[in-house]
Protein backbone atom coordinates (compact mmCIF):
# COMPACT_ATOMS: atom_id res chain seq x y z
CA UNK A 1 0.00 0.00 0.00
CA UNK A 2 1.36 3.43 -0.97
CA UNK A 3 -0.07 6.54 1.01
CA UNK A 4 0.92 9.95 -0.24
CA UNK A 5 1.18 12.98 -0.09
CA UNK A 6 1.84 16.49 -1.64
CA UNK A 7 2.92 19.62 0.84
CA UNK A 8 4.97 22.58 0.17
CA UNK A 9 7.03 23.58 2.59
CA UNK A 10 5.00 26.02 4.86
CA UNK A 11 2.96 22.26 5.60
CA UNK A 12 5.63 20.10 6.48
CA UNK A 13 5.07 19.87 10.08
CA UNK A 14 1.46 18.47 8.79
CA UNK A 15 2.91 15.98 6.13
CA UNK A 16 5.25 14.45 9.43
CA UNK A 17 2.39 14.41 11.99
CA UNK A 18 0.24 12.69 9.21
CA UNK A 19 3.06 10.38 8.24
CA UNK A 20 3.63 9.39 11.81
CA UNK A 21 0.12 8.31 12.10
CA UNK A 22 0.21 6.50 9.08
CA UNK A 23 3.35 4.29 10.58
CA UNK A 24 1.69 4.30 14.12
CA UNK A 25 -1.61 2.48 12.51
CA UNK A 26 -0.30 0.65 9.18
CA UNK A 27 3.38 0.33 9.75
CA UNK A 28 3.99 -1.76 6.10
CA UNK A 29 2.67 0.99 4.39
CA UNK A 30 5.20 3.25 2.43
CA UNK A 31 4.57 6.82 2.77
CA UNK A 32 5.66 8.92 -0.39
CA UNK A 33 5.62 12.75 -0.21
CA UNK A 34 5.84 15.33 -2.84
CA UNK A 35 7.25 18.67 -2.30
CA UNK A 36 5.93 21.36 -4.38
CA UNK A 37 9.47 23.80 -3.86
CA UNK A 38 12.31 24.77 -6.20
CA UNK A 39 15.23 22.66 -4.31
CA UNK A 40 14.83 20.09 -1.35
CA UNK A 41 14.81 21.47 2.63
CA UNK A 42 16.77 20.30 5.01
CA UNK A 43 13.40 19.72 7.05
CA UNK A 44 12.36 17.08 4.34
CA UNK A 45 15.82 14.98 4.68
CA UNK A 46 16.16 12.13 6.53
CA UNK A 47 12.53 12.54 8.14
CA UNK A 48 11.72 8.62 9.45
CA UNK A 49 8.57 8.28 8.64
CA UNK A 50 8.60 9.44 5.15
CA UNK A 51 9.90 6.15 2.82
CA UNK A 52 10.55 8.66 0.08
CA UNK A 53 10.22 11.82 -0.79
CA UNK A 54 10.38 13.37 -3.97
CA UNK A 55 10.05 17.33 -5.71
CA UNK A 56 7.49 17.66 -7.97
CA UNK A 57 9.61 19.15 -10.53
CA UNK A 58 11.00 15.92 -11.13
CA UNK A 59 7.66 13.94 -11.41
CA UNK A 60 8.33 14.65 -15.56
CA UNK A 61 5.69 16.74 -15.56
CA UNK A 62 5.51 18.88 -19.03
CA UNK A 63 6.15 22.16 -18.84
CA UNK A 64 6.34 22.12 -15.24
CA UNK A 65 7.65 25.66 -14.44
CA UNK A 66 5.31 26.70 -16.80
CA UNK A 67 2.71 25.24 -14.81
CA UNK A 68 3.84 26.40 -11.08
CA UNK A 69 3.48 30.10 -12.94
CA UNK A 70 0.23 29.91 -13.44
CA UNK A 71 -0.67 28.65 -10.19
CA UNK A 72 -0.67 29.69 -6.87
CA UNK A 73 0.61 26.77 -3.92
CA UNK A 74 -3.07 25.64 -3.61
CA UNK A 75 -3.80 25.36 -7.24
CA UNK A 76 -0.62 23.94 -7.61
CA UNK A 77 -0.68 21.40 -4.72
CA UNK A 78 -3.96 20.29 -6.14
CA UNK A 79 -2.73 19.74 -9.66
CA UNK A 80 0.08 17.88 -8.53
CA UNK A 81 -2.07 15.90 -6.40
CA UNK A 82 -3.88 14.33 -9.65
CA UNK A 83 -0.13 14.15 -11.64
CA UNK A 84 1.32 11.97 -8.82
CA UNK A 85 -0.52 9.53 -9.07
CA UNK A 86 0.89 8.29 -12.54
CA UNK A 87 4.38 9.00 -11.27
CA UNK A 88 3.46 6.47 -8.24
CA UNK A 89 1.80 3.49 -10.67
CA UNK A 90 5.19 3.78 -12.32
CA UNK A 91 7.54 4.35 -9.57
CA UNK A 92 6.30 0.96 -7.54
CA UNK A 93 5.00 -1.56 -10.30
CA UNK A 94 4.42 -3.95 -7.82
CA UNK A 95 1.53 -2.00 -5.48
CA UNK A 96 -1.34 -2.47 -5.44
CA UNK A 97 -3.38 0.29 -3.89
CA UNK A 98 -2.55 3.92 -3.59
CA UNK A 99 -4.28 5.82 -1.59
CA UNK A 100 -3.74 9.96 -1.25
CA UNK A 101 -3.86 12.25 2.39
CA UNK A 102 -3.95 15.94 2.38
CA UNK A 103 -0.83 16.79 3.95
CA UNK A 104 -3.53 18.23 7.08
CA UNK A 105 -4.65 14.08 7.89
CA UNK A 106 -4.10 12.56 10.77
CA UNK A 107 -5.11 8.93 10.60
CA UNK A 108 -6.04 7.19 13.54
CA UNK A 109 -7.08 3.68 12.67
CA UNK A 110 -6.36 0.87 10.03
CA UNK A 111 -7.56 1.18 6.79
CA UNK A 112 -9.41 -2.40 6.81
CA UNK A 113 -12.60 -0.95 5.34
CA UNK A 114 -11.02 0.67 2.57
CA UNK A 115 -9.22 -2.18 0.87
CA UNK A 116 -12.15 -3.92 1.08
CA UNK A 117 -13.77 -1.19 -0.78
CA UNK A 118 -10.93 -1.07 -3.18
CA UNK A 119 -11.07 -4.89 -3.69
CA UNK A 120 -14.59 -3.98 -5.00
CA UNK A 121 -14.30 -0.49 -7.02
CA UNK A 122 -11.17 0.46 -8.49
CA UNK A 123 -11.78 4.01 -7.46
CA UNK A 124 -12.78 5.32 -3.86
CA UNK A 125 -13.96 8.94 -2.82
CA UNK A 126 -15.21 10.33 0.24
CA UNK A 127 -18.89 13.09 -0.08
CA UNK A 128 -18.10 15.67 2.03
CA UNK A 129 -21.59 14.76 3.80
CA UNK A 130 -23.30 11.39 4.10
CA UNK A 131 -26.61 12.64 5.48
CA UNK A 132 -29.35 14.13 3.33
CA UNK A 133 -30.75 15.84 6.93
CA UNK A 134 -27.74 17.33 7.13
CA UNK A 135 -26.70 18.62 3.73
CA UNK A 136 -25.15 21.89 3.40
CA UNK A 137 -25.03 23.89 0.37
CA UNK A 138 -21.57 24.89 0.67
CA UNK A 139 -21.20 21.63 -1.96
CA UNK A 140 -22.39 23.18 -4.65
CA UNK A 141 -19.22 25.61 -4.20
CA UNK A 142 -17.23 23.28 -3.41
CA UNK A 143 -18.04 19.88 -4.70
CA UNK A 144 -19.77 16.78 -4.03
CA UNK A 145 -16.34 15.20 -2.97
CA UNK A 146 -13.65 15.87 -0.93
CA UNK A 147 -9.93 15.46 -3.07
CA UNK A 148 -8.38 15.60 0.42
CA UNK A 149 -8.85 12.13 0.11
CA UNK A 150 -9.09 9.69 -2.99
CA UNK A 151 -7.76 5.79 -3.22
CA UNK A 152 -7.32 3.85 -6.48
CA UNK A 153 -6.73 0.29 -7.00
CA UNK A 154 -4.33 -0.28 -9.78
CA UNK A 155 -6.15 -1.02 -12.82
CA UNK A 156 -7.09 0.13 -16.31
CA UNK A 157 -10.13 1.72 -15.03
CA UNK A 158 -8.39 3.78 -12.16
CA UNK A 159 -5.15 4.76 -14.92
CA UNK A 160 -8.11 5.97 -17.18
CA UNK A 161 -9.72 8.09 -13.98
CA UNK A 162 -6.13 9.75 -12.86
CA UNK A 163 -5.24 10.61 -16.36
CA UNK A 164 -8.34 11.82 -17.29
CA UNK A 165 -8.66 14.34 -13.34
CA UNK A 166 -5.17 15.12 -14.19
CA UNK A 167 -5.30 16.92 -17.94
CA UNK A 168 -7.89 18.98 -15.84
CA UNK A 169 -6.28 19.58 -12.89
CA UNK A 170 -3.31 20.53 -14.82
CA UNK A 171 -5.14 22.82 -17.50
CA UNK A 172 -8.21 24.00 -15.38
CA UNK A 173 -7.02 23.88 -11.74
CA UNK A 174 -7.97 27.16 -10.86
CA UNK A 175 -9.45 28.27 -7.34
CA UNK A 176 -12.64 30.10 -8.49
CA UNK A 177 -16.60 29.48 -8.58
CA UNK A 178 -16.38 27.55 -11.44
CA UNK A 179 -13.66 24.96 -10.30
CA UNK A 180 -12.09 25.29 -7.00
CA UNK A 181 -8.21 23.39 -7.71
CA UNK A 182 -8.88 19.73 -8.33
CA UNK A 183 -12.04 19.10 -6.61
CA UNK A 184 -15.63 19.98 -8.26
CA UNK A 185 -14.11 17.82 -11.48
CA UNK A 186 -14.99 14.87 -8.94
CA UNK A 187 -18.70 15.55 -9.19
CA UNK A 188 -18.54 14.01 -12.90
CA UNK A 189 -16.12 10.65 -11.72
CA UNK A 190 -18.89 8.65 -10.78
CA UNK A 191 -20.53 9.59 -14.40
CA UNK A 192 -17.49 8.19 -16.18
CA UNK A 193 -15.90 5.90 -14.03
CA UNK A 194 -16.18 3.09 -11.83
CA UNK A 195 -16.67 4.74 -8.12
CA UNK A 196 -17.13 4.00 -4.65
CA UNK A 197 -19.21 6.54 -3.36
CA UNK A 198 -17.64 5.77 0.23
CA UNK A 199 -19.70 6.92 3.08
CA UNK A 200 -17.92 5.13 6.15
CA UNK A 201 -18.18 7.91 8.78
CA UNK A 202 -14.49 7.37 10.37
CA UNK A 203 -12.97 8.08 6.99
CA UNK A 204 -12.62 11.82 6.21
CA UNK A 205 -14.69 12.97 9.18
CA UNK A 206 -13.64 17.03 9.17
CA UNK A 207 -15.29 20.69 10.51
CA UNK A 208 -17.76 20.50 7.42
CA UNK A 209 -19.51 17.18 8.74
CA UNK A 210 -18.56 17.04 12.33
CA UNK A 211 -22.55 18.33 12.39
CA UNK A 212 -23.57 15.10 11.05
CA UNK A 213 -21.38 12.32 13.45
CA UNK A 214 -21.26 12.43 16.40
CA UNK A 215 -17.54 11.92 18.13
CA UNK A 216 -16.79 9.45 21.36
CA UNK A 217 -13.92 8.21 23.33
CA UNK A 218 -13.80 4.57 24.38
CA UNK A 219 -11.63 2.15 24.99
CA UNK A 220 -8.61 4.31 24.03
CA UNK A 221 -10.07 4.75 20.60
CA UNK A 222 -12.29 7.44 19.26
CA UNK A 223 -15.57 6.35 17.48
CA UNK A 224 -17.85 8.40 15.06
CA UNK A 225 -21.32 6.72 15.34
CA UNK A 226 -20.25 3.61 16.57
CA UNK A 227 -17.74 3.24 13.97
CA UNK A 228 -14.34 4.08 14.40
CA UNK A 229 -12.62 7.11 13.45
CA UNK A 230 -9.71 6.18 10.63
CA UNK A 231 -9.17 9.80 9.77
CA UNK A 232 -9.40 13.38 10.46
CA UNK A 233 -8.79 15.82 8.13
CA UNK A 234 -7.96 19.26 10.10
CA UNK A 235 -8.03 22.51 8.78
CA UNK A 236 -6.08 25.38 10.06
CA UNK A 237 -8.53 28.41 10.03
CA UNK A 238 -11.28 26.04 11.60
CA UNK A 239 -8.97 25.32 14.43
CA UNK A 240 -8.22 28.80 15.08
CA UNK A 241 -11.78 29.19 14.94
CA UNK A 242 -12.57 25.98 17.27
CA UNK A 243 -10.31 27.52 19.77
CA UNK A 244 -11.57 30.44 20.14
CA UNK A 245 -15.12 29.31 20.17
CA UNK A 246 -14.93 28.29 23.82
CA UNK A 247 -14.68 24.66 23.25
CA UNK A 248 -15.26 22.28 25.87
CA UNK A 249 -12.27 21.24 27.34
CA UNK A 250 -13.80 17.91 28.26
CA UNK A 251 -15.11 17.05 25.40
CA UNK A 252 -13.44 13.98 22.61
CA UNK A 253 -12.95 16.61 19.95
CA UNK A 254 -11.17 19.14 22.11
CA UNK A 255 -8.74 16.83 23.29
CA UNK A 256 -7.94 15.04 19.49
CA UNK A 257 -7.54 19.15 18.25
CA UNK A 258 -5.40 19.90 21.39
CA UNK A 259 -3.28 16.64 20.90
CA UNK A 260 -2.83 16.92 17.06
CA UNK A 261 -1.66 20.76 17.95
CA UNK A 262 0.85 19.50 20.30
CA UNK A 263 1.74 17.41 18.08
CA UNK A 264 2.45 19.75 15.28
CA UNK A 265 4.49 22.08 17.36
CA UNK A 266 6.58 19.21 18.19
CA UNK A 267 7.12 18.47 14.48
CA UNK A 268 8.75 21.84 13.68
CA UNK A 269 5.28 23.93 13.25
CA UNK A 270 6.77 27.21 14.87
CA UNK A 271 10.31 26.64 12.80
CA UNK A 272 8.99 26.07 8.70
CA UNK A 273 5.52 27.26 8.91
CA UNK A 274 6.07 30.92 7.90
CA UNK A 275 8.38 29.41 4.95
CA UNK A 276 7.16 31.55 1.99
CA UNK A 277 6.92 29.52 -1.03
CA UNK A 278 9.70 29.11 -3.14
CA UNK A 279 7.40 30.22 -6.40
CA UNK A 280 6.03 32.92 -5.51
CA UNK A 281 9.20 34.42 -6.63
CA UNK A 282 11.59 34.13 -9.96
CA UNK A 283 15.36 33.39 -9.01
CA UNK A 284 17.01 36.56 -8.67
CA UNK A 285 14.40 37.95 -6.28
CA UNK A 286 11.62 39.31 -7.72
CA UNK A 287 7.61 38.09 -6.94
CA UNK A 288 5.85 36.54 -9.46
CA UNK A 289 2.69 38.21 -8.05
CA UNK A 290 2.46 40.78 -10.40
CA UNK A 291 2.53 38.01 -13.33
CA UNK A 292 0.37 35.35 -12.63
CA UNK A 293 -3.13 36.55 -13.04
CA UNK A 294 -1.58 38.08 -16.53
CA UNK A 295 -0.28 34.63 -17.50
CA UNK A 296 -3.81 33.13 -16.38
CA UNK A 297 -5.53 34.72 -18.74
CA UNK A 298 -2.10 34.38 -21.66
CA UNK A 299 -0.97 31.22 -21.01
CA UNK A 300 1.71 32.09 -23.58
CA UNK A 301 3.82 34.39 -21.63
CA UNK A 302 4.87 31.75 -19.69
CA UNK A 303 6.93 30.03 -22.32
CA UNK A 304 8.71 32.99 -23.44
CA UNK A 305 11.55 31.41 -21.68
CA UNK A 306 12.60 27.57 -21.25
CA UNK A 307 12.38 28.23 -17.44
CA UNK A 308 10.04 31.85 -16.68
CA UNK A 309 11.53 31.35 -13.10
CA UNK A 310 15.42 32.75 -14.22
CA UNK A 311 13.62 35.62 -16.43
CA UNK A 312 11.76 38.39 -14.81
CA UNK A 313 8.34 39.90 -14.69
CA UNK A 314 9.43 42.18 -17.31
CA UNK A 315 11.42 39.70 -19.44
CA UNK A 316 8.22 37.82 -19.76
CA UNK A 317 6.63 40.49 -20.93
CA UNK A 318 9.58 41.87 -23.33
CA UNK A 319 7.68 41.50 -26.59
CA UNK A 320 4.44 43.42 -25.45
CA UNK A 321 3.13 46.92 -25.54
CA UNK A 322 3.44 48.67 -22.24
CA UNK A 323 2.45 51.60 -20.85
CA UNK A 324 4.32 53.80 -17.26
CA UNK A 325 2.10 55.17 -15.18
CA UNK A 326 3.75 57.35 -12.58
CA UNK A 327 2.71 56.82 -9.60
CA UNK A 328 2.68 59.99 -7.56
CA UNK A 329 0.23 61.73 -10.30
CA UNK A 330 -1.67 58.85 -11.59
CA UNK A 331 -0.64 60.23 -15.06
CA UNK A 332 0.63 58.45 -17.89
CA UNK A 333 4.37 58.71 -19.31
CA UNK A 334 4.21 60.23 -22.78
CA UNK A 335 7.29 60.21 -25.36
CA UNK A 336 6.10 64.24 -25.98
CA UNK A 337 6.16 66.13 -29.18
CA UNK A 338 6.37 62.69 -31.05
CA UNK A 339 9.48 61.90 -29.22
CA UNK A 340 11.12 65.12 -30.03
CA UNK A 341 10.67 65.98 -26.39
CA UNK A 342 11.66 64.48 -22.73
CA UNK A 343 9.48 61.90 -21.40
CA UNK A 344 7.01 63.13 -19.11
CA UNK A 345 4.51 61.79 -16.88
CA UNK A 346 1.06 64.27 -17.74
CA UNK A 347 -1.35 62.38 -19.92
CA UNK A 348 -5.12 61.22 -18.71
CA UNK A 349 -5.51 58.90 -20.93
CA UNK A 350 -3.24 56.49 -23.67
CA UNK A 351 -2.24 57.43 -26.93
CA UNK A 352 0.33 56.52 -29.07
CA UNK A 353 2.86 58.62 -27.89
CA UNK A 354 2.18 56.59 -24.50
CA UNK A 355 2.79 53.20 -25.53
CA UNK A 356 6.49 51.41 -25.12
CA UNK A 357 8.11 48.35 -25.61
CA UNK A 358 10.00 46.79 -23.30
CA UNK A 359 13.20 44.98 -24.15
CA UNK A 360 14.59 42.23 -22.13
CA UNK A 361 18.74 42.45 -21.74
CA UNK A 362 20.24 40.37 -19.25
CA UNK A 363 18.66 39.78 -15.41
CA UNK A 364 16.93 42.40 -14.62
CA UNK A 365 18.42 45.29 -17.17
CA UNK A 366 15.79 46.53 -19.58
CA UNK A 367 15.57 48.81 -22.51
CA UNK A 368 12.86 51.16 -23.57
CA UNK A 369 11.34 51.73 -26.43
CA UNK A 370 8.97 54.45 -27.69
CA UNK A 371 6.51 53.23 -30.16
CA UNK A 372 5.79 57.04 -31.00
CA UNK A 373 9.00 57.11 -33.17
CA UNK A 374 10.70 53.85 -32.52
CA UNK A 375 13.86 55.28 -31.09
CA UNK A 376 15.23 54.00 -27.71
CA UNK A 377 15.05 56.11 -24.27
CA UNK A 378 18.31 57.40 -23.24
CA UNK A 379 19.33 58.89 -20.28
CA UNK A 380 21.27 62.46 -21.60
CA UNK A 381 24.35 62.90 -21.28
CA UNK A 382 25.25 60.19 -19.24
CA UNK A 383 22.14 60.53 -16.76
CA UNK A 384 22.85 64.51 -16.25
CA UNK A 385 19.47 65.43 -18.68
CA UNK A 386 15.90 64.63 -18.77
CA UNK A 387 14.82 60.82 -20.21
CA UNK A 388 14.18 61.47 -23.95
CA UNK A 389 13.14 58.86 -26.53
CA UNK A 390 16.19 59.63 -29.48
CA UNK A 391 18.56 56.81 -29.87
CA UNK A 392 18.39 54.12 -32.53
CA UNK A 393 21.00 51.93 -30.71
CA UNK A 394 21.35 50.22 -27.19
CA UNK A 395 23.83 51.43 -24.59
CA UNK A 396 24.54 52.29 -21.30
CA UNK A 397 22.73 55.42 -21.47
CA UNK A 398 20.11 53.69 -22.48
CA UNK A 399 19.95 50.46 -20.27
CA UNK A 400 17.90 50.53 -17.30
CA UNK A 401 17.74 48.40 -14.22
CA UNK A 402 14.26 46.84 -13.37
CA UNK A 403 12.88 46.33 -9.83
CA UNK A 404 10.16 45.41 -8.23
CA UNK A 405 8.54 46.82 -5.61
CA UNK A 406 5.62 44.93 -4.93
CA UNK A 407 1.77 45.48 -5.96
CA UNK A 408 2.91 45.73 -9.37
CA UNK A 409 4.67 48.76 -8.55
CA UNK A 410 8.67 49.13 -9.91
CA UNK A 411 11.38 51.35 -10.37
CA UNK A 412 13.62 52.43 -12.77
CA UNK A 413 17.67 53.04 -12.20
CA UNK A 414 19.91 54.08 -14.99
CA UNK A 415 23.02 52.25 -15.27
CA UNK A 416 24.30 55.24 -16.58
CA UNK A 417 25.02 57.22 -13.44
CA UNK A 418 23.41 54.38 -11.25
CA UNK A 419 20.73 57.03 -10.32
CA UNK A 420 16.93 56.55 -10.06
CA UNK A 421 14.85 57.85 -12.90
CA UNK A 422 11.84 60.78 -10.91
CA UNK A 423 9.04 62.34 -11.92
CA UNK A 424 9.60 65.88 -11.25
CA UNK A 425 7.05 67.47 -8.92
CA UNK A 426 7.77 70.84 -11.35
CA UNK A 427 6.56 71.72 -14.52
CA UNK A 428 5.60 69.36 -17.36
CA UNK A 429 6.36 66.41 -14.99
CA UNK A 430 9.97 65.19 -17.06
CA UNK A 431 11.67 62.20 -15.81
CA UNK A 432 15.15 62.68 -14.98
CA UNK A 433 17.56 59.71 -13.40
CA UNK A 434 18.36 61.68 -10.08
CA UNK A 435 17.30 60.23 -7.34
CA UNK A 436 19.81 57.70 -4.48
CA UNK A 437 16.65 56.77 -3.14
CA UNK A 438 13.34 55.18 -3.71
CA UNK A 439 9.99 57.25 -2.67
CA UNK A 440 6.72 57.88 -4.57
CA UNK A 441 7.97 59.68 -7.44
CA UNK A 442 10.41 56.96 -8.41
CA UNK A 443 7.37 54.16 -8.77
CA UNK A 444 5.96 53.28 -11.57
CA UNK A 445 3.26 51.12 -12.55
CA UNK A 446 3.93 49.70 -15.39
CA UNK A 447 1.04 47.70 -17.64
CA UNK A 448 0.81 45.98 -20.62
CA UNK A 449 -1.69 47.55 -23.32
Amino acid sequence: MIISTVTAANYLHRAKVMARSVKRHMPDAKVVVCLVEKDMIQDAVNVPWFDEIVLAKDLGIPHFPQLMLKYNVLEAICAVVTLFYSFLLNRFPSEKYFIHLDSDVQVMNRFDDLIRALDEKPIVLTPHFINSDYFNFTTTRYGVYNAGFSAIRRSGEAKRFVHWWGERSYDLGFVDYIHFANQKWLDLAPGFFDVCSFQHPGYNMAFWNIHERNLEYQDGRYLTNGLPVCFFHYSNSWIQNYLEGSPDPGSPLYQMVSAYLLESIELGQYAISKTPWSYNYFDHGGTVESIRNQVRSNPGLAFKLPDPFKGSHHSLLSDDVFGLQALVNQLWVAAENGGNLPLSANRYHVGPWENFRLIHLDGDRIALQSLANHKYVTAEHGGEGELIANRDHIGSWETFQLLDYGEGRSALKSIANDKFVTVESEGPCTLLPNATEVGLNQLFYISKL
